[in-house]
Protein backbone atom coordinates (compact mmCIF):
# COMPACT_ATOMS: atom_id res chain seq x y z
CA UNK A 1 0.00 0.00 0.00
CA UNK A 2 1.39 3.40 -0.95
CA UNK A 3 2.22 5.58 2.08
CA UNK A 4 0.47 8.93 2.53
CA UNK A 5 2.49 11.91 1.29
CA UNK A 6 3.65 14.54 3.74
CA UNK A 7 4.64 18.12 2.83
CA UNK A 8 8.30 18.48 1.85
CA UNK A 9 10.19 20.55 4.42
CA UNK A 10 13.27 22.30 3.09
CA UNK A 11 15.11 21.88 6.38
CA UNK A 12 14.41 18.14 6.32
CA UNK A 13 16.68 17.66 3.29
CA UNK A 14 19.12 20.58 3.22
CA UNK A 15 22.02 21.57 5.51
CA UNK A 16 21.39 24.78 7.42
CA UNK A 17 23.37 26.97 5.01
CA UNK A 18 21.60 25.49 1.91
CA UNK A 19 18.17 26.14 3.48
CA UNK A 20 19.27 29.65 4.39
CA UNK A 21 20.35 30.23 0.78
CA UNK A 22 17.01 28.94 -0.55
CA UNK A 23 14.86 30.99 1.87
CA UNK A 24 17.08 34.06 1.43
CA UNK A 25 17.23 34.93 5.12
CA UNK A 26 15.63 38.23 6.13
CA UNK A 27 14.58 39.15 2.59
CA UNK A 28 11.65 36.68 2.69
CA UNK A 29 10.41 38.07 6.02
CA UNK A 30 10.83 41.66 4.84
CA UNK A 31 8.95 40.85 1.64
CA UNK A 32 6.12 39.33 3.67
CA UNK A 33 5.88 42.46 5.90
CA UNK A 34 5.95 44.74 2.87
CA UNK A 35 3.18 42.71 1.21
CA UNK A 36 1.06 42.93 4.37
CA UNK A 37 1.57 46.68 4.49
CA UNK A 38 0.49 47.05 0.87
CA UNK A 39 -2.67 45.01 1.52
CA UNK A 40 -3.56 47.23 4.51
CA UNK A 41 -3.08 50.38 2.42
CA UNK A 42 -5.17 48.96 -0.42
CA UNK A 43 -7.88 47.95 2.04
CA UNK A 44 -7.96 51.39 3.57
CA UNK A 45 -8.08 53.07 0.17
CA UNK A 46 -10.88 50.86 -1.10
CA UNK A 47 -12.77 50.77 2.18
CA UNK A 48 -13.62 47.10 1.78
CA UNK A 49 -10.81 44.54 1.95
CA UNK A 50 -13.39 41.75 1.90
CA UNK A 51 -14.77 42.94 -1.44
CA UNK A 52 -11.22 43.11 -2.82
CA UNK A 53 -10.61 39.52 -1.72
CA UNK A 54 -13.79 38.36 -3.49
CA UNK A 55 -12.54 39.76 -6.82
CA UNK A 56 -9.16 38.03 -6.57
CA UNK A 57 -8.90 35.55 -9.50
CA UNK A 58 -8.68 31.85 -8.66
CA UNK A 59 -5.23 30.28 -8.72
CA UNK A 60 -4.37 28.40 -11.88
CA UNK A 61 -4.46 24.60 -11.46
CA UNK A 62 -1.21 22.82 -10.74
CA UNK A 63 -0.01 20.58 -13.61
CA UNK A 64 1.52 17.50 -12.01
CA UNK A 65 4.61 16.00 -13.70
CA UNK A 66 2.69 12.71 -13.64
CA UNK A 67 0.02 14.01 -16.02
CA UNK A 68 -2.93 15.11 -13.86
CA UNK A 69 -4.13 18.62 -12.98
CA UNK A 70 -4.32 19.23 -9.24
CA UNK A 71 -5.69 22.06 -7.12
CA UNK A 72 -3.12 24.86 -6.62
CA UNK A 73 -3.58 24.47 -2.85
CA UNK A 74 -3.05 20.70 -2.89
CA UNK A 75 -0.30 18.97 -0.94
CA UNK A 76 1.44 17.94 -4.18
CA UNK A 77 1.48 21.56 -5.42
CA UNK A 78 3.03 22.69 -2.11
CA UNK A 79 5.62 19.92 -2.21
CA UNK A 80 6.48 20.68 -5.84
CA UNK A 81 7.06 24.36 -4.93
CA UNK A 82 9.35 23.27 -2.08
CA UNK A 83 11.19 20.96 -4.49
CA UNK A 84 11.52 23.84 -6.97
CA UNK A 85 13.26 25.96 -4.30
CA UNK A 86 15.78 23.19 -3.67
CA UNK A 87 16.22 22.82 -7.43
CA UNK A 88 16.92 26.57 -7.73
CA UNK A 89 19.47 26.37 -4.89
CA UNK A 90 21.17 23.41 -6.60
CA UNK A 91 21.35 25.27 -9.95
CA UNK A 92 22.78 28.40 -8.26
CA UNK A 93 25.40 26.30 -6.47
CA UNK A 94 26.24 24.48 -9.69
CA UNK A 95 26.88 27.76 -11.54
CA UNK A 96 29.20 28.90 -8.76
CA UNK A 97 30.93 25.49 -8.58
CA UNK A 98 31.70 25.55 -12.31
CA UNK A 99 33.23 29.01 -11.93
CA UNK A 100 35.19 28.32 -8.75
CA UNK A 101 36.05 24.59 -8.79
CA UNK A 102 39.79 25.17 -9.23
CA UNK A 103 39.97 28.04 -6.72
CA UNK A 104 37.96 27.31 -3.58
CA UNK A 105 37.20 23.80 -2.42
CA UNK A 106 34.29 24.85 -0.22
CA UNK A 107 32.30 26.06 -3.24
CA UNK A 108 32.40 22.49 -4.59
CA UNK A 109 31.21 21.20 -1.22
CA UNK A 110 28.37 23.72 -1.23
CA UNK A 111 27.34 22.33 -4.60
CA UNK A 112 27.41 18.80 -3.21
CA UNK A 113 25.28 19.80 -0.22
CA UNK A 114 22.74 21.54 -2.48
CA UNK A 115 22.55 18.56 -4.84
CA UNK A 116 22.18 16.09 -1.95
CA UNK A 117 19.27 18.09 -0.52
CA UNK A 118 17.59 18.39 -3.91
CA UNK A 119 18.09 14.69 -4.77
CA UNK A 120 16.65 13.49 -1.43
CA UNK A 121 13.58 15.70 -1.89
CA UNK A 122 13.17 14.49 -5.49
CA UNK A 123 13.17 10.85 -4.41
CA UNK A 124 10.67 11.57 -1.65
CA UNK A 125 8.45 13.33 -4.19
CA UNK A 126 8.57 10.21 -6.41
CA UNK A 127 7.63 8.00 -3.44
CA UNK A 128 4.68 10.24 -2.49
CA UNK A 129 3.08 11.02 -5.85
CA UNK A 130 4.13 8.50 -8.51
CA UNK A 131 1.66 5.74 -9.40
CA UNK A 132 4.56 3.29 -8.92
CA UNK A 133 5.14 1.98 -5.40
CA UNK A 134 8.81 2.54 -4.53
CA UNK A 135 10.65 1.36 -1.39
CA UNK A 136 9.94 3.63 1.58
CA UNK A 137 13.63 3.95 2.50
CA UNK A 138 16.96 3.85 0.66
CA UNK A 139 18.48 5.44 -2.40
CA UNK A 140 16.16 4.62 -5.32
CA UNK A 141 18.93 5.20 -7.89
CA UNK A 142 20.95 2.22 -6.62
CA UNK A 143 18.41 -0.22 -5.13
CA UNK A 144 18.04 -3.63 -6.80
CA UNK A 145 14.28 -3.83 -6.16
CA UNK A 146 13.43 -0.73 -8.22
CA UNK A 147 11.89 -1.26 -11.67
CA UNK A 148 14.41 0.70 -13.73
CA UNK A 149 12.06 1.48 -16.63
CA UNK A 150 9.45 3.09 -14.36
CA UNK A 151 12.04 4.88 -12.22
CA UNK A 152 13.83 6.41 -15.21
CA UNK A 153 10.48 7.53 -16.70
CA UNK A 154 9.30 9.15 -13.43
CA UNK A 155 12.72 10.77 -12.78
CA UNK A 156 12.72 12.32 -16.26
CA UNK A 157 9.10 13.54 -15.98
CA UNK A 158 9.81 15.46 -12.75
CA UNK A 159 13.21 16.88 -13.77
CA UNK A 160 11.83 17.99 -17.17
CA UNK A 161 8.96 19.77 -15.40
CA UNK A 162 11.36 21.49 -12.98
CA UNK A 163 13.53 22.67 -15.87
CA UNK A 164 10.48 23.92 -17.78
CA UNK A 165 9.00 25.79 -14.79
CA UNK A 166 12.33 27.27 -13.72
CA UNK A 167 12.15 30.99 -14.44
CA UNK A 168 15.38 32.08 -12.72
CA UNK A 169 18.66 33.06 -14.30
CA UNK A 170 21.26 31.10 -12.36
CA UNK A 171 24.35 33.29 -12.18
CA UNK A 172 27.59 32.27 -10.53
CA UNK A 173 28.27 33.81 -7.15
CA UNK A 174 31.56 34.96 -5.62
CA UNK A 175 34.22 32.33 -5.14
CA UNK A 176 34.08 31.93 -1.36
CA UNK A 177 31.82 30.15 1.09
CA UNK A 178 28.83 32.36 1.93
CA UNK A 179 28.75 31.03 5.51
CA UNK A 180 32.38 32.07 6.11
CA UNK A 181 33.92 35.57 6.20
CA UNK A 182 35.10 36.81 2.82
CA UNK A 183 38.90 36.56 2.35
CA UNK A 184 40.84 39.55 3.61
CA UNK A 185 42.10 41.78 0.76
CA UNK A 186 45.81 41.39 0.16
CA UNK A 187 48.36 43.69 -1.37
CA UNK A 188 49.30 42.89 -4.95
CA UNK A 189 52.16 40.43 -5.38
CA UNK A 190 54.25 39.86 -8.46
CA UNK A 191 53.04 36.92 -10.59
CA UNK A 192 54.80 33.61 -9.99
CA UNK A 193 57.26 32.28 -12.50
CA UNK A 194 54.89 29.44 -13.42
CA UNK A 195 51.18 28.82 -12.61
CA UNK A 196 50.36 27.00 -9.41
CA UNK A 197 49.11 23.43 -9.94
CA UNK A 198 45.38 22.76 -9.47
CA UNK A 199 44.22 21.20 -6.17
CA UNK A 200 44.57 17.39 -5.92
CA UNK A 201 41.67 15.43 -7.38
CA UNK A 202 40.72 14.02 -3.99
CA UNK A 203 39.75 17.49 -2.74
CA UNK A 204 36.72 17.60 -5.05
CA UNK A 205 33.44 16.06 -4.12
CA UNK A 206 31.83 13.30 -6.18
CA UNK A 207 28.29 14.16 -7.30
CA UNK A 208 25.79 11.27 -7.72
CA UNK A 209 24.71 10.63 -11.32
CA UNK A 210 21.27 9.61 -12.65
CA UNK A 211 20.67 5.85 -12.96
CA UNK A 212 22.37 4.05 -15.84
CA UNK A 213 20.31 2.43 -18.63
CA UNK A 214 19.13 -1.10 -17.91
CA UNK A 215 21.51 -3.17 -20.07
CA UNK A 216 23.40 -6.37 -19.30
CA UNK A 217 26.59 -4.29 -19.46
CA UNK A 218 25.38 -2.23 -16.48
CA UNK A 219 23.53 -4.97 -14.58
CA UNK A 220 26.69 -6.51 -13.02
CA UNK A 221 26.75 -3.46 -10.71
CA UNK A 222 23.61 -4.83 -9.03
CA UNK A 223 24.67 -8.46 -9.08
CA UNK A 224 23.48 -9.71 -12.47
CA UNK A 225 25.28 -11.48 -15.30
CA UNK A 226 23.95 -12.20 -18.79
CA UNK A 227 22.12 -15.52 -19.31
CA UNK A 228 22.95 -15.30 -23.04
CA UNK A 229 26.21 -17.20 -22.41
CA UNK A 230 26.56 -20.95 -22.13
CA UNK A 231 24.76 -24.17 -23.06
CA UNK A 232 21.00 -24.64 -23.25
CA UNK A 233 18.43 -27.32 -24.04
CA UNK A 234 14.71 -27.45 -24.55
CA UNK A 235 11.54 -28.93 -26.03
CA UNK A 236 9.37 -27.65 -28.87
CA UNK A 237 6.19 -28.01 -30.92
CA UNK A 238 6.44 -27.98 -34.74
CA UNK A 239 4.00 -27.16 -37.50
CA UNK A 240 5.09 -27.82 -41.12
CA UNK A 241 3.59 -27.19 -44.55
CA UNK A 242 5.19 -28.79 -47.61
CA UNK A 243 4.90 -28.61 -51.38
CA UNK A 244 6.20 -31.39 -53.65
CA UNK A 245 6.78 -31.36 -57.41
CA UNK A 246 6.50 -34.96 -58.71
CA UNK A 247 7.61 -35.82 -62.26
CA UNK A 248 7.17 -39.13 -64.15
CA UNK A 249 9.57 -40.23 -66.97
CA UNK A 250 9.43 -43.16 -69.38
CA UNK A 251 12.38 -45.30 -68.34
CA UNK A 252 13.33 -46.39 -71.87
CA UNK A 253 13.59 -42.86 -73.31
CA UNK A 254 13.73 -40.61 -70.21
CA UNK A 255 10.92 -38.54 -71.75
CA UNK A 256 8.67 -36.78 -69.28
CA UNK A 257 5.21 -38.30 -69.31
CA UNK A 258 3.46 -36.67 -66.37
CA UNK A 259 3.91 -34.14 -63.53
CA UNK A 260 2.06 -33.07 -60.38
CA UNK A 261 2.35 -30.21 -57.86
CA UNK A 262 0.81 -31.02 -54.49
CA UNK A 263 0.91 -29.71 -50.93
CA UNK A 264 0.27 -31.00 -47.44
CA UNK A 265 0.94 -30.33 -43.77
CA UNK A 266 2.02 -32.03 -40.59
CA UNK A 267 2.48 -31.45 -36.87
CA UNK A 268 4.81 -32.85 -34.25
CA UNK A 269 7.39 -32.05 -31.62
CA UNK A 270 11.00 -32.50 -30.67
CA UNK A 271 14.02 -31.38 -28.68
CA UNK A 272 16.86 -28.89 -29.14
CA UNK A 273 20.28 -28.20 -27.63
CA UNK A 274 22.84 -25.49 -28.31
CA UNK A 275 25.31 -22.93 -27.04
CA UNK A 276 25.21 -19.10 -27.01
CA UNK A 277 27.92 -16.45 -26.75
CA UNK A 278 27.20 -12.79 -25.98
CA UNK A 279 29.57 -10.43 -27.82
CA UNK A 280 29.75 -6.91 -26.39
CA UNK A 281 26.61 -5.26 -25.08
CA UNK A 282 23.85 -6.54 -27.38
CA UNK A 283 25.14 -9.10 -29.91
CA UNK A 284 24.49 -12.84 -29.42
CA UNK A 285 25.75 -15.68 -31.63
CA UNK A 286 25.20 -19.39 -31.17
CA UNK A 287 24.64 -22.90 -32.56
CA UNK A 288 21.41 -24.91 -32.37
CA UNK A 289 20.84 -28.63 -33.00
CA UNK A 290 17.27 -29.93 -33.14
CA UNK A 291 15.41 -33.14 -33.93
CA UNK A 292 11.66 -33.42 -34.58
CA UNK A 293 9.11 -36.12 -35.24
CA UNK A 294 6.51 -34.82 -37.71
CA UNK A 295 3.73 -36.35 -39.77
CA UNK A 296 4.10 -34.43 -43.01
CA UNK A 297 2.16 -36.15 -45.82
CA UNK A 298 1.90 -34.94 -49.46
CA UNK A 299 0.01 -37.24 -51.89
CA UNK A 300 -1.43 -36.94 -55.40
CA UNK A 301 -4.62 -38.99 -55.64
CA UNK A 302 -6.11 -40.74 -58.67
CA UNK A 303 -9.52 -42.25 -59.26
CA UNK A 304 -10.14 -45.47 -57.44
CA UNK A 305 -8.01 -44.55 -54.42
CA UNK A 306 -4.66 -44.86 -56.17
CA UNK A 307 -1.95 -42.32 -55.23
CA UNK A 308 1.69 -41.30 -55.48
CA UNK A 309 3.39 -39.19 -52.84
CA UNK A 310 5.87 -38.81 -49.99
CA UNK A 311 5.78 -38.76 -46.18
CA UNK A 312 8.28 -36.97 -43.91
CA UNK A 313 8.50 -38.76 -40.56
CA UNK A 314 11.61 -37.20 -38.99
CA UNK A 315 13.72 -34.05 -39.50
CA UNK A 316 16.94 -32.83 -37.94
CA UNK A 317 18.98 -29.68 -38.43
CA UNK A 318 22.26 -28.05 -37.44
CA UNK A 319 21.98 -24.25 -37.48
CA UNK A 320 24.07 -21.22 -36.64
CA UNK A 321 22.31 -18.11 -35.44
CA UNK A 322 23.14 -14.49 -34.69
CA UNK A 323 21.08 -11.58 -33.48
CA UNK A 324 20.66 -8.40 -31.47
CA UNK A 325 19.24 -7.87 -27.99
CA UNK A 326 16.33 -5.49 -28.50
CA UNK A 327 16.14 -5.37 -24.68
CA UNK A 328 18.32 -7.20 -22.14
CA UNK A 329 15.71 -9.99 -22.17
CA UNK A 330 14.60 -10.12 -25.84
CA UNK A 331 16.77 -11.54 -28.65
CA UNK A 332 15.85 -11.06 -32.33
CA UNK A 333 17.90 -13.39 -34.53
CA UNK A 334 18.43 -14.95 -37.94
CA UNK A 335 19.62 -18.52 -38.53
CA UNK A 336 20.82 -20.79 -41.32
CA UNK A 337 22.23 -24.29 -41.70
CA UNK A 338 21.73 -27.81 -43.05
CA UNK A 339 18.84 -30.19 -42.49
CA UNK A 340 18.06 -33.86 -43.02
CA UNK A 341 14.67 -35.51 -43.56
CA UNK A 342 13.66 -39.18 -43.31
CA UNK A 343 11.37 -39.35 -46.37
CA UNK A 344 9.17 -42.27 -47.46
CA UNK A 345 8.35 -42.53 -51.20
CA UNK A 346 5.04 -44.27 -51.78
CA UNK A 347 3.32 -45.44 -54.99
CA UNK A 348 0.02 -47.36 -55.13
CA UNK A 349 -1.53 -47.87 -58.59
CA UNK A 350 -3.71 -50.84 -57.60
CA UNK A 351 -1.08 -53.56 -58.06
CA UNK A 352 2.15 -54.11 -56.18
CA UNK A 353 2.81 -51.23 -53.77
CA UNK A 354 6.12 -49.37 -53.48
CA UNK A 355 7.25 -47.90 -50.15
CA UNK A 356 10.90 -46.77 -50.16
CA UNK A 357 12.65 -44.81 -47.39
CA UNK A 358 15.42 -42.31 -48.16
CA UNK A 359 17.43 -39.65 -46.28
CA UNK A 360 17.06 -36.29 -48.04
CA UNK A 361 19.42 -33.36 -47.28
CA UNK A 362 18.40 -29.72 -47.46
CA UNK A 363 19.39 -26.10 -46.81
CA UNK A 364 17.43 -24.00 -44.26
CA UNK A 365 17.11 -20.25 -43.75
CA UNK A 366 14.98 -18.44 -41.19
CA UNK A 367 14.79 -16.35 -38.04
CA UNK A 368 12.93 -15.80 -34.83
CA UNK A 369 12.73 -14.25 -31.37
CA UNK A 370 13.60 -15.53 -27.89
CA UNK A 371 12.48 -13.96 -24.60
CA UNK A 372 14.30 -14.62 -21.31
CA UNK A 373 11.71 -15.14 -18.57
CA UNK A 374 11.95 -13.07 -15.35
CA UNK A 375 12.25 -16.24 -13.25
CA UNK A 376 13.36 -19.78 -14.11
CA UNK A 377 10.58 -22.30 -14.73
CA UNK A 378 12.80 -25.24 -13.73
CA UNK A 379 15.37 -23.79 -11.29
CA UNK A 380 16.55 -27.26 -10.34
CA UNK A 381 17.75 -27.81 -13.93
CA UNK A 382 19.01 -24.37 -14.97
CA UNK A 383 19.53 -20.84 -13.78
CA UNK A 384 17.40 -19.17 -16.51
CA UNK A 385 14.49 -20.07 -18.78
CA UNK A 386 13.30 -18.68 -22.11
CA UNK A 387 10.52 -19.12 -24.65
CA UNK A 388 11.10 -18.83 -28.38
CA UNK A 389 9.36 -18.86 -31.74
CA UNK A 390 11.04 -19.18 -35.12
CA UNK A 391 10.39 -19.82 -38.80
CA UNK A 392 12.45 -21.83 -41.31
CA UNK A 393 12.18 -22.37 -45.04
CA UNK A 394 13.99 -25.48 -46.33
CA UNK A 395 14.97 -26.32 -49.89
CA UNK A 396 15.31 -30.14 -50.03
CA UNK A 397 17.58 -31.76 -52.64
CA UNK A 398 14.89 -34.14 -53.91
CA UNK A 399 14.60 -37.91 -54.42
CA UNK A 400 14.60 -40.24 -57.46
CA UNK A 401 13.17 -43.73 -57.84
CA UNK A 402 13.72 -45.78 -61.02
CA UNK A 403 11.36 -48.53 -62.23
CA UNK A 404 9.60 -49.13 -58.92
CA UNK A 405 7.61 -52.35 -58.52
CA UNK A 406 4.35 -50.40 -58.55
CA UNK A 407 5.21 -48.89 -62.00
CA UNK A 408 8.17 -50.76 -63.57
CA UNK A 409 8.16 -48.92 -66.93
CA UNK A 410 8.66 -45.45 -65.42
CA UNK A 411 11.06 -43.40 -63.28
CA UNK A 412 9.96 -40.78 -60.71
CA UNK A 413 11.47 -37.71 -59.02
CA UNK A 414 10.22 -35.76 -55.99
CA UNK A 415 11.37 -32.17 -55.22
CA UNK A 416 9.97 -30.95 -51.87
CA UNK A 417 10.01 -27.52 -50.17
CA UNK A 418 8.87 -26.95 -46.60
CA UNK A 419 7.96 -24.11 -44.23
CA UNK A 420 8.26 -24.80 -40.52
CA UNK A 421 7.08 -22.78 -37.49
CA UNK A 422 8.48 -23.82 -34.11
CA UNK A 423 7.56 -22.67 -30.59
CA UNK A 424 9.37 -23.95 -27.54
CA UNK A 425 10.88 -23.63 -24.10
CA UNK A 426 14.58 -23.61 -23.25
CA UNK A 427 16.59 -23.86 -20.04
CA UNK A 428 20.03 -22.20 -19.81
CA UNK A 429 22.53 -24.33 -17.89
CA UNK A 430 25.71 -22.23 -17.79
CA UNK A 431 24.72 -18.65 -16.96
CA UNK A 432 24.17 -17.32 -13.45
CA UNK A 433 21.61 -14.68 -12.67
CA UNK A 434 20.42 -12.67 -9.65
CA UNK A 435 16.78 -11.78 -10.09
CA UNK A 436 15.08 -8.46 -9.51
Amino acid sequence: MKHSPSPLKLEAYAPARVTEGVMNGKSISQAALSTAAVLVILGAAGGASQAWAQTTPALAPFHSPFGADKDAASAEAADFNALMKLYDAYKDAKATEIKCIYTYMWDSKAYHDAYTAYDAALQQYLRDYSSVTYPAVGDLSSMRSVNWDYYAKDWKAVTDTLAREDKKSHLAGDCHDKTLPAPEPQSPTPPPEKPAPPPPAEEHWTVPLPPKPDTWENRPEIGMTSPWNGPFGGVQLVGMTSSVATVEYLDATDIRTNGFDDSGSGFGGGVNVGYDWQVGTNIVVGVVLDADIVGGVVNHHFAGGNFIGSDVDFTGSALIRGGLLATPDLLIYGETGVSLADESIKIDFGGPRTDESTITPGFSLGGGAEWMLPNPILPEFGSSSSVFVDYEHTWWSGSRLNTPAASPLFDYTWLPRSNTVTIGLRVQFGATRTFR
